[in-house]
């Protein structure tokens, strides 16, 4: 586990997809109060849950989209005292904990951390969470952030992808969208908030410099905001 910002901490786990070593990171908030939002869990031992214990009480377990479902239940299982929030429709693809529910289009956790689903790309169900005190920005699968990474079929998958060497939307994300003007409101909304820093699930974290990069990354959607 490290720490990233103040509030937050993120988790690494080797996953391969595709026979590539796509990897995928979960993201630990920690709240006003102290409880904890575990943002897309990845598997946990004993020893990892240990040390996230250590830091509070797990407060609200997140399948941010459509597509990081995979360790939802378990943590759920290992928490049975946090809330169980899923993106809407994931109940159609996978067996959820019967006290889960949906994330709404847009809310917050006790005024800290906040969040707004991508509209117009249901079948990709992101949410995009926010942390202004700390600055950061916690994206799942609505972007990715490769760069130098030494598995050369990763490298060619993300190019083809128009994905490699930068904070970017993928090409196939891309084709998920199917209402551009509610996409892009949904991104304006982020923009609201105040960021430099963005915890990807897929790539190297971005440290500094990163509101500039969403904007980069987001700005046939988004002409006026350049």
């Amino acid at each position: 586990m490290n720490q990233f910002s103040e509030h937050i901490w993120t988790v690494d786990h080797p996953m391969r997809f595709a026979g590539m070593n796509l990897g995928t990171r979960s993201t630990i908030v920690r709240l006003p109060s102290g409880g904890l939002v575990i943002i897309s869990p990845v598997p946990f031992d004993d020893a990892l849950a240990d040390q996230i214990e250590a830091l509070g009480p797990v407060d609200s377990i997140i399948a941010p989209n459509m597509w990081h479902h995979l360790y939802f239940a378990d943590a759920c299982e290992r928490w049975p005292q946090a809330r169980a929030l899923y993106a809407p429709g994931l109940g159609k693809k996978c067996d959820l904990p019967d006290r889960a529910v949906d994330l709404a289009q847009r809310g917050d956790f006790e005024g800290a951390l906040h969040w707004v689903r991508l509209a117009g790309a249901p079948k990709l169900g992101e949410h995009l969470f926010v942390h202004p005190d700390d600055g950061v920005l916690v994206v799942t699968d609505a972007a990715f952030h490769f760069v130098d990474h030494p598995q050369w079929l990763l490298r060619i998958f993300m190019r083809l992808n128009s994905a490699y060497g930068k904070f970017a939307i993928s090409r196939h994300a891309r084709g998920m969208i199917k209402d551009q003007n509610a996409f892009a409101e949904s991104l304006a909304e982020i923009l609201h908030f105040d960021f430099d820093a963005i915890v990807v699930a897929h790539g190297q974290p971005i440290i500094e410099g990163g509101r500039q990069k969403f904007l980069d990354a987001y700005d046939r959607f988004l002409p006026d905001q350049g």
